[in-house]
């Protein structure tokens, strides 16, 4: 139970001047807090401001009895008088685009203090999900330096529930060990570049090799602070494009010819020949084609195929080539 507001208000990080008003239900853990307007000058062009009514919103604290509290805070909101832009009035209660206090964060990295307590204990404990309680360490935690070697894989993947609002975070892979470096919650170029400048640039200089995908910003860093290493760009995104492109001019051969010709017939019922690599399709015996009129194996159907323009052709011949690269090089 909650005694006196005191100690509510120590929790909230919240002086008695920074409230106009509180309801307090200790029923069903929930408490309404009215915040008073704090002076504020427009953050756009710094002139007077006026008052432009309240909107509310919610944060949860874990008290010592009661597991979570809701709180739900009416914070003012005001308009500048001159450029008449709106802004939210500060609040010391928790951070910017968070729903946990900071009473609750701080509770949170104490006990992960303690060598017994685990992510799923920490969240049992404050009464959030486990998911939470690593975000909130990946955040607040300083973490040792990150030691490089030689060849490294710089990629994404999708994530949710993240608190730099990206839909992809950036994983650091060593490509020779098999083993993940890093991963950061944000892949905009911003953010790396503010993540990499910490490191050490002797730690960056060990680089040797880097492999990428196309995103532009990973060409970018790695030629900024990867100084000595060789950038390639790794074999799937390389595969994916020239298939890409193969397609590509595919489609604009077919836009040449009508749908009851021999080539028509052929670019959209067997493009998927252009880029097959199971060489045993080709040995099968052929097949009675009713189109032709005659039996047809794969390989001469995809000798017609190519037969039909030369940019086919040579675009057939590049991609196969890297496949054959790739093949027999690994």
């Amino acid at each position: 139970m909650i005694h006196n507001t005191d100690f509510l208000l120590r929790s909230l990080n919240l002086r008695k001047e920074d409230i106009v008003d509180y309801v307090l239900d200790l029923n069903n853990n929930f408490c309404l807090i009215t915040l008073a307007q704090i002076h504020h000058t427009c953050p756009y062009c710094h002139s007077s401001c006026r008052s432009k009514g309240y909107y509310t919103k919610s944060c949860h604290i874990s008290m010592d009895v009661i597991t979570t509290l809701i709180v739900k805070l009416r914070i003012k909101r005001l308009m500048c008088t001159k450029c008449h832009k709106t802004f939210a009035s500060h609040t010391p209660v928790f951070p910017r685009q968070s729903k946990l206090s900071f009473h609750t964060i701080y509770k949170i990295m104490h006990l992960l203090k303690q060598p017994n307590e685990t992510f799923a204990s920490v969240g049992n404990i404050v009464g959030i999900p486990e998911s939470t309680v690593i975000r909130i360490f990946d955040r607040y935690c300083s973490s040792s330096p990150v030691i490089f070697p030689s060849v490294i894989c710089i990629d994404e993947f999708y994530t949710k529930n993240n608190d730099y609002h990206s839909k992809y975070a950036c994983i650091f892979y060593d490509f020779l060990n098999r083993k993940i470096i890093d991963i950061l919650p944000d892949r905009k170029k911003t953010y790396l570049m503010q993540y990499l400048s910490k490191i050490d640039s002797r730690i960056l200089d060990t680089v040797e090799y880097i492999s990428i995908d196309m995103y532009k910003p990973y060409l970018d860093i790695s030629k900024h602070f990867f100084r000595h290493a060789k950038v390639a760009v790794d074999a799937f995104h390389v595969i994916q494009q020239l298939q890409q492109c193969i397609y590509g001019i595919r489609n604009r051969i077919l836009k040449h010819y009508l749908p009851n010709t021999h080539e028509y017939y052929l670019l959209k019922q067997w493009h998927s020949l252009l880029i097959e690599r199971n060489e045993f399709l080709f040995t099968l015996p052929g097949k009675y084609n009713k189109r032709f009129k005659m039996i047809l194996n794969r390989q001469q159907l995809l000798d017609k195929l190519l037969n039909i323009h030369t940019d086919l052709r040579g675009a057939y011949t590049v991609y196969h080539l890297y496949m054959d690269f790739n093949q027999y090089n690994y």
